[in-house]
């Protein structure tokens, strides 16, 4: 267990998946996923723990208490094609209340969900996701995002991947943009969603 400022890292349980979903939605309120609902989010999360090549850790206070996550995958493509094939049914069904509450906007993007790979640059092959970062606001700027981020980097780098890449949204995105440079992730390359969503691929390679 990776202990600092008091908190620690551990590999998440299917106990966990409530409290994880609770951060989710206190971290990242209107965004996409959370608008899918609690039912969709469980459902991907869990994933994260039971699917091959998914990772998912908690950060927990001094009282046991979760009070941040990070869910990441060893291999992008193969992690989410699988997860289509094993949940993609039951997840679409997950979605509908997000989607009756939001029509438009849930409606532009449910489906370029539902295909995402991970959008791994072929230059990067063999890199680790960083799927997803939360932290409970009420948290913020504690340590939590870097204990949970450095242990994800010696998982990575004890299983000799070459790296880690994320994505991330290349507007009104300072804070995040900033805390993954202190990290050593530089731009790898843009890319735009069906919807005008601008987004930065992050990359960060091991030296050895």
């Amino acid at each position: 267990m990776f202990d600092n400022m008091s908190h620690s890292v551990r590999p998440a349980v299917p106990d966990d998946i409530r409290d994880i979903v609770q951060v989710h939605e206190s971290a990242f309120p209107g965004f996409l996923l959370t608008d899918l609902g609690a039912r969709f989010l469980t459902m991907l999360y869990a994933a994260f723990i039971d699917q091959q090549d998914g990772i998912l850790l908690v950060a927990e206070s001094p009282r046991g208490a979760v009070v941040g996550l990070l869910a990441g995958t060893r291999a992008p493509a193969h992690f989410f094609r699988a997860l289509r094939a094993r949940r993609g049914i039951a997840m679409a069904f997950a979605s509908i209340p997000g989607l009756v509450r939001h029509p438009i906007r849930i409606g532009e993007r449910l489906l370029a969900a539902v295909r995402y790979g991970g959008d791994q640059p072929p230059a990067i092959p063999g890199y680790w996701l960083l799927s997803s970062l939360g932290v409970d606001p009420d948290r913020a700027s504690s340590g939590i995002g870097t204990i949970l981020v450095n242990r994800f980097y010696t998982m990575a780098e004890e299983a000799r991947a070459p790296g880690i890449y994320l994505l991330t949204d290349l507007q009104d995105n300072d804070a995040a943009l900033s805390f993954y440079a202190k990290r050593q992730f530089v731009v790898h390359s843009r890319t735009r969603r069906r919807d005008g969503r601008q987004l930065l691929v992050l990359a960060h390679t091991f030296i050895r």
